[in-house]
């Protein structure tokens, strides 16, 4: 911290009224955001932060970390959620925040900055100020409120790519009956997609998130009244022979994912598609991470 910065602040009760803000924080104040919608939000985020350690808090490191942060968003330069390591936090608090971020970081692999700017910086945002407030872990209103945000923030992206994938699937639907004649869709207001990394079958990350909720949803409504179908897919990258076999893995893991909540195992069955039925069209070779998933059906 600037000696004479702190100096300044502390000699008198009506600087700490006042506020005192660094020179960073006071350049991220100024700054005219350019670039991708995303950075505009990320930098007004941090700036939020930047201001309120500076000015609120007189933890003029932190605020200068955000500021930092804040000034690359604002000129259109990438910044990722800091790093769990990057904070001394204590070790119970660890794999919770780990897992937020590595759900965070998925998310950003699904264009989501670009469809949701503002919540996917909001975020971010409220990430780094949760990983800030849990190193410091002596005022859990401000842990909780940074938590909460970062959860509500994540809740809504998700609600808004469900709605968009399942809108998506219900398009080519209808454009492949159409083709076939009449006929049943299979989306369904019921339907969940659990996405899966590069030829890997692991549920993990947010995708667990979901698992979660689609097990409590099953466990409210009476499971042993639904049956439960999970349908594995694979892009098209690599062979159609093991990605059939990729697929029915994926559909086998999600069932496995279920059966570990709760869900009877007799009402769960399983299936593979390969590469047939992509939810985004690609040539052969594409590595399409649309693709790389299950759906699953609750009738």
């Amino acid at each position: 911290m600037n000696t004479c910065l702190r100096a300044l602040c502390a000699t008198s009760a009506l600087a700490l009224v006042a506020g005192c803000s660094t020179p960073a924080v006071q350049e991220l104040t100024r700054a005219q955001p350019v670039g991708s919608e995303f950075n505009k939000q990320l930098a007004k985020e941090y700036a939020v932060l930047a201001r309120f350690e500076s000015e609120d808090m007189a933890d003029f490191l932190d605020a200068d970390r955000f500021a930092e942060k804040g000034l690359a968003a604002a000129q259109d330069r990438p910044t990722q959620p800091d790093e769990v390591w990057m904070r001394d936090v204590p070790r119970e608090y660890v794999p919770q925040l780990s897992d937020a971020r590595a759900r965070l970081i998925e998310a950003y692999e699904h264009d989501v900055k670009t469809r949701y700017p503002v919540e996917a910086a909001t975020a971010q945002a409220k990430f780094d100020c949760w990983l800030e407030q849990q190193e410091e872990n002596y005022q859990p209103e401000h842990i909780a409120a940074c938590r909460r945000a970062f959860a509500q923030a994540m809740r809504t992206i998700y609600g808004k790519e469900q709605a968009r994938l399942s809108e998506k699937d219900k398009d080519i639907s209808r454009t492949a009956d159409a083709a076939a004649g009449p006929a049943t869709s299979s989306a369904s207001a019921q339907d969940a997609l659990i996405y899966f990394d590069f030829d890997d079958a692991t549920v993990k990350g947010g995708e667990a998130g979901k698992v979660d909720r689609i097990a409590a949803r099953i466990g409210k409504n009476g499971g042993d009244s639904y049956s439960v179908s999970a349908i594995g897919h694979a892009d098209r990258a690599g062979p159609e022979g093991y990605n059939q076999e990729l697929s029915k893995r994926r559909a086998a893991a999600v069932r496995d994912a279920l059966i570990e909540r709760g869900v009877p195992a007799a009402a769960i069955s399983t299936t593979g598609k390969g590469e047939s039925d992509p939810i985004e069209p690609t040539a052969d070779g594409v590595a399409e991470p649309e693709n790389r998933r299950v759906r699953i059906s609750i009738r």
